[in-house]
């Protein structure tokens, strides 16, 4: 079984401790290795893009709590 990998990712590139917007070029942080953070920026600032992912990511958080 591979590694499962947030659909997040296809707008940031991993830095270390943060990751890079690659729709307007922001580092947010990212504590621990969890995606909360850049799901929060691409929600305020990438509405269009939040959308297109929204649904996996609301699934996710339900089915991990």
């Amino acid at each position: 079984m591979g590694v499962w990998k947030s659909p997040v990712w296809k707008y940031f590139v991993a830095g270390t401790g943060l990751a890079k917007c690659k729709l307007c070029q922001k580092s947010v942080k990212r504590t621990g290795g969890n995606t909360s953070n850049l799901i929060a920026h691409l929600r305020s600032s990438h509405h269009q893009e939040f959308n297109s992912i929204k649904v996996v990511v609301l699934v996710l958080m339900v089915v991990v709590v």
